[in-house]
C-alpha cells in the first residue's frame, strides 16, 4: 500500500536527519578528544626533550629505535584525518538522504533518476520553502567526493565556493592530489549543512499538487 500522507514523510525525513546529526557530533567529539589527547602527549614530550629529559625512542623489537616524536606526530595527524574523513562521508550520507527523501515525497510524479536540478524542482511541487539554492555547492561536494572527479572542484572555484576547496602549498611542485583530498570542509560547515537540511522538509500546512488526484488513482487500483 503507497503511503500517500506528507506528514510521515516529513516526521521521517526529520527523525532521520536527527539522527544523522546526533551521530555526527558524538564522533565528532570522540576524534576531538583524541585529537586534544594525542597533542597533549606530542608537546609534553617535546617539552621534556627541551628541558634535557633523556630521549625515549621506541625500540621496534630488533635493535631499531624509532623517534618517538614522529610517531606522536603521526598519531596526531591521523587523528585528524580522521576527523576530515568523517565529515566529507558525513556530508555525502545527508545529501543522499535529502536526494532519495525528495523522491520518496514526489511519488505523485517526475522522472526516474532525477538530476539535481529536477529534484530541487520536485522538492519545491512538494511544498519545500528554504532556500534550495544553498544546495548547490553540496551537490557539487558531494559529486567531487563520489567520483574523484575535479570537474566538480572547478565548479565550487567558478561559483565562489572557494572555501571548500584546499591548494596544499606544493601544489606546483609535487604531485597533485586527488579531488577527494582537495575538499576543504571544517567542522561548521557540518553544522551549517544540518542547519540548512532541516529547512527543506516537506511543507505539512499545505496540499501537495496533484494530491487528489493521486488519491483517485490510488483508490481506483485498490478497487
Amino acid at each position: 500500500m503507497v503511503d500517500l500522507n506528507p506528514i510521515w514523510h516529513n516526521v521521517a525525513f526529520v527523525r532521520q536527519l536527527a539522527s544523522l546529526r546526533a551521530a555526527y557530533v558524538r564522533s565528532h567529539d570522540v576524534f576531538t578528544a583524541e585529537q586534544a589527547q594525542t597533542s597533549q602527549r606530542l608537546g609534553d614530550h617535546i617539552e621534556r626533550l627541551m628541558a634535557g629529559a633523556d630521549n625515549d625512542d621506541a625500540d621496534d623489537g630488533e635493535g631499531n629505535y624509532v623517534s618517538r616524536r614522529m610517531l606522536l606526530d603521526i598519531e596526531n595527524r591521523a587523528v585528524i584525518a580522521a576527523d576530515v574523513a568523517l565529515r566529507k562521508s558525513f556530508v555525502t550520507a545527508v545529501y543522499h538522504l535529502w536526494e532519495r527523501s525528495v523522491q520518496r515525497w514526489s511519488i505523485f510524479g517526475g522522472k526516474g533518476n532525477p538530476n539535481h536540478a529536477d529534484l530541487v524542482e520536485l522538492a519545491r511541487n512538494a511544498g519545500v520553502t528554504g532556500d534550495l539554492s544553498a544546495l548547490k555547492p553540496i551537490h557539487n561536494i558531494n559529486n567531487a567526493l563520489k567520483h574523484d572527479n575535479e570537474k566538480w572542484l572547478k565548479l565550487l572555484d567558478e561559483k565562489d565556493y572557494k572555501k571548500y576547496v584546499f591548494y596544499p602549498y606544493d601544489l606546483k611542485h609535487g604531485p597533485k592530489p586527488s579531488p577527494y583530498e582537495m575538499v576543504s570542509l571544517k567542522h561548521q560547515d557540518l553544522v551549517d549543512l544540518f542547519d540548512l537540511m532541516a529547512t527543506l522538509g516537506p511543507d505539512i500546512s499545505q496540499p501537495w499538487p496533484n494530491m487528489r488526484d493521486a488519491f483517485v488513482d490510488w483508490e481506483l487500483a485498490e478497487a
